[in-house]
């Protein structure tokens, strides 16, 4: 069983001309993505699963069922002047994949949700850090990290618009590591959801220097990581051969480090140091770093699903769908005839 701290810088004040969503999504919706990383990560990880089986005892009187705890769902069938109680008995289940789990919300002194969530006590911490620009609160969080460091298996951070689906996500992480060593690191692909359209499902980080707007992403990443340098690996899953791609980009917003790679990046002068050179303070601050110290791979977009997180609100990919010549559609279609 892992011991695993998640830390999660959270920001809101509204304000219309913000570039991110602690600025400028209505305060309901940061509410809501913000209670369901939080429920995601318990119920997945920490809170209990159960399968069922069905047992029988002898009952003096059929009333005698409804005083039967609720979790037993009782049926009843009279046998002569005997009567036999059958209800469902609960056991616990996905062991093997339950964790000692933290989370802790660092947020600055007032510009939080955190008094809005509608979830148990014990689901989360709330820690105030010391922050004079809030658009800095990551490299704040990162300093809770590096308070515990000793103390857990896992030492993560995410963004706290992210959302986790995967029971697996953490030995995934775990087999990769111990597959590749502790100078590979494996990021997900993050990935939106869209309502209609004739894809469902995007991904939202663009692993390629193709174009302007990446330029600046290029030049960063070029001053320390060689991209002729093991640019693949891969391992057989399931039969499938799963392939990983070092990432041209990196950014997940977030990132899930073994004790010894936490150790690691701790332990390099530009750890917690506030900087907006990866895009920005809060894409450095979930990114710059680690790119920094390790070798960043992601899932092949072939496998994308391997390892992925949800963004919670779609605006990004609703940004990049403005034209119909920005959907490759004959792709589409030949995908779809071949799945027919």
């Amino acid at each position: 069983m892992f011991n695993i701290l998640v830390v999660v810088p959270h920001y809101y004040k509204k304000n219309n001309s913000g570039a991110y969503g602690s600025e400028n999504i209505i305060s309901d919706n940061k509410i809501r993505s913000l209670q369901n990383m939080i429920s995601a990560l318990r119920d997945l990880f920490s809170e209990p699963h159960a399968y069922s089986t069905i047992g029988c005892r002898k009952t003096l009187a059929s009333h005698r069922c409804k005083y039967i705890p609720s979790l037993r769902k009782c049926f009843q069938r009279i046998c002569g002047k005997i009567n036999y109680c059958d209800w469902m008995i609960y056991h616990p289940a996905n062991m093997a994949f339950h964790y000692k789990l933290d989370i802790v919300i660092c947020t600055n002194q007032q510009d939080h949700l955190c008094e809005s969530l509608n979830l148990p006590e014990k689901y989360y911490t709330h820690q105030i850090v010391q922050c004079d620009n809030p658009r800095y609160l990551g490299f704040a969080a990162q300093k809770v990290l590096k308070d515990n460091k000793g103390q857990y298996d896992y030492y993560c951070f995410m963004e706290d618009d992210l959302i986790i689906h995967d029971s697996l996500f953490f030995a995934k992480i775990h087999y990769f590591s111990k597959k590749f060593g502790v100078n590979a690191l494996l990021q997900p692909n993050r990935y939106e959801r869209l309502k209609e359209g004739i894809f469902h499902k995007g991904y939202i980080d663009v692993n390629s220097y193709n174009n302007e707007s990446t330029r600046k992403m290029r030049e960063v990443m070029y001053q320390f990581v060689d991209y002729r340098d093991k640019p693949n690996l891969s391992f057989t899953c399931l039969g499938n051969n799963i392939l990983f791609e070092k990432a041209y980009n990196p950014h997940s917003g977030c990132f899930f480090l073994s004790a010894n790679q936490f150790e690691l990046f701790a332990n390099q002068p530009f750890f917690a140091m506030p900087t907006h050179e990866f895009v920005g303070p809060l894409e450095s601050a979930a990114t710059l770093g680690i790119a920094r110290t390790f070798s960043v791979y992601k899932p092949s977009f072939e496998n994308a699903a391997f390892l992925e997180v949800e963004h919670g609100d779609a605006r990004y990919l609703l940004k990049k769908i403005k034209a119909e010549d920005e959907v490759d559609y004959e792709a589409f279609e030949k995908y779809k005839c071949c799945l027919k």
